[in-house]
Parts: C-alpha cells; sequence; structure tokens
C-alpha cells in the first residue's frame, strides 16, 4: 500500500522540460561519455540552457562548461565561464584554487594566479554580508566534522561521532531558522553541505524529512534541485526512518523494500519528469545526497 503524501511535489511541464536539456549536458560531462561529443554538440547544449529561463541551473551550468572546456585545454574559455560562475555567487574562491589547481598549472599557471587574486579580492563585493556569515557557518561545521571523523579513524568512538552529528545537526537548524529570506542557505557552499550531508541524512534520515525535505520539494518544484536526487534520497528516508515501501522506486534496499504497488509508483515518477519504473537504469547500492 502506497503512503497517502498530500504534499507529493509535482512538476509543471516547463520545468520537465528543463530538466530534460539538463539531463543531456549531465550525460556530456559523465566521464563516461565525454569522449563521445564535439566541442560544437557541447557547446550547442549547453548554450539551450544558458537561454533557459530557469535561473539556477543555468548558472550551476557555467561551472560544469568551464569544467569541460578546461579539460579539453580551452583555458580561455572556461575562464570566462569560471567568472560567471564566480560573480553568479556559484563558485567560492577556495574551492576554485583547490580543485582546479592541478589542470591550471598544468595549462596556465599564470592565468590561474591572477584569477585566485581576482575572486579573493572580490569575494566580499559579490556575496552579502549575510551570505558571507553562512559560508563561514558551514565550513567551521565541516572542519569540525573531518576532525571528529579524522580522530575517530586513530581512536574509535562513537560517542564522539555522535556528538559531533548532534551539534551538527542543530547548527543547520539554527542556519535555516535564522535565514528565513534564504530558501538553501546550504547552497551557497555546496561542496561542504555534501561532505556534512552524506553522513547526516544516511544515519539520521528522520532530520532530513522534518527539516531539509521542504526545502529541497520547494526548490525541485522551481526547477532548482534535480528529481533524480530528490527521489533517491526521498526514498531512502522513508524507508530507513518510517519502514514504509519505496515511494519514487528509486531506492528500495536493494528490492527489501520495493513497492508492488507500480502503477502508482510510476504516477508519482511522472510527476516529478522521471521515466517508468521499466526504463529505469539500475541504481541501488551506494547513496548520494547531492
Amino acid at each position: 500500500m502506497t503512503a497517502v503524501w498530500a504534499q507529493e511535489p509535482v512538476l509543471s511541464n516547463r520545468i520537465k522540460k528543463y530538466f530534460e536539456l539538463h539531463d543531456v549536458v549531465d550525460k556530456m560531462a559523465s566521464e563516461n561519455y565525454f569522449a563521445n561529443y564535439s566541442d560544437e554538440a557541447i557547446k550547442t547544449a549547453y548554450n539551450n540552457i544558458f537561454k533557459s529561463d530557469v535561473s539556477i541551473y543555468k548558472k550551476r551550468a557555467y561551472v560544469t562548461y568551464a569544467e569541460i572546456l578546461l579539460k579539453r585545454k580551452h583555458t580561455a574559455e572556461a575562464i570566462e565561464y569560471f567568472d560567471k560562475a564566480f560573480y553568479a555567487k556559484e563558485l567560492l574562491p577556495r574551492v576554485f584554487e583547490k580543485r582546479y589547481r592541478k589542470q591550471f598549472m598544468e595549462q596556465d599557471s599564470i592565468l590561474f594566479f591572477n584569477k585566485i587574486k581576482e575572486y579573493k579580492e572580490n569575494y566580499s563585493k559579490v556575496f552579502t554580508y549575510q551570505e558571507l556569515r553562512i559560508i563561514e557557518q558551514i565550513s567551521a561545521m565541516v572542519s569540525a566534522d573531518q576532525l571528529a571523523r579524522n580522530y575517530d579513524n586513530i581512536h574509535p568512538s562513537s560517542a564522539l561521532i555522535m556528538f559531533t552529528d548532534s551539534l551538527t545537526m542543530v547548527n543547520m537548524v539554527k542556519i535555516i531558522q535564522e535565514n528565513p529570506n534564504i530558501l538553501d542557505p546550504f547552497a551557497l557552499d555546496e561542496w561542504s553541505y555534501f561532505l556534512l550531508s552524506r553522513h547526516i541524512f544516511t544515519a539520521y534520515p528522520q532530520f532530513w524529512l522534518t527539516y531539509i525535505e521542504p526545502i529541497w520539494k520547494q526548490k525541485l518544484i522551481e526547477g532548482h534541485y534535480i528529481p533524480l536526487t530528490y527521489a533517491r534520497t526521498y526514498d531512502q528516508c522513508i524507508i530507513k526512518a518510517r519502514g514504509e515501501k519505496s515511494f519514487y522506486g528509486v531506492w528500495d534496499d536493494n528490492g527489501h523494500a520495493a513497492n508492488p504497488d507500480t502503477a502508482a509508483v510510476n504516477k508519482h515518477r511522472t510527476n516529478i519528469g522521471l521515466c517508468p519504473l521499466e526504463e529505469q537504469k539500475p541504481i541501488n547500492g551506494f547513496f548520494m545526497t547531492y
């Protein structure tokens, strides 16, 4: 029996169409398919995204397109899109410095260091004080989390991890409550957010359902969150926290929580633009939240 969910997200055809465009460029950026596309084909696909009126993933596409250009050694063009990403608040200076150092050092180290200098000088001008404060709060949470886990690897202590996780969840709720004008404050530093959430959402699925799911759902409806990621996280959390059957059929604990009502599951999937169950590729196993 499928659980009744009064607030199930339903995407408009406009948003579904946008995610179809996103799926194309997402596949192009994948290591498995990267070499299969010409520069022109990739440029055309990304231009379709950039012309879209769904803003947030257009900004994120600046980063993924810049990464593709950098891999193909189109350095000057890559910088153009890294610039767009930074000034659209989609790229932090420390992320740029850490993630792309090796590739730039092989291609144009002077350009790389000039860009780091430019981004750092303009960091406090691009982001507001409120946004900078949130970014620093998230960064501090990640530092504490990583320190605790590194220590735990040497001196195993479940109590330390539980304390750290509890503190992280308290701080996440505090950030949400202190910034009601920002739908998803954690999107300001998504890489750090991922480092936190991959532990928290798996260990404490009810926390995600209570505090994070409403945020992701609203973002999904507005075209600001990937349907597959939302559905996978929702499935795992309701299975682990509530003992329910899979809602979207994306994650079903390797069949242990599969929903026999496939017609209902396919209806839920259609509501957020996912293909029917029979066309889905197996993705059980490693759980990602981002």
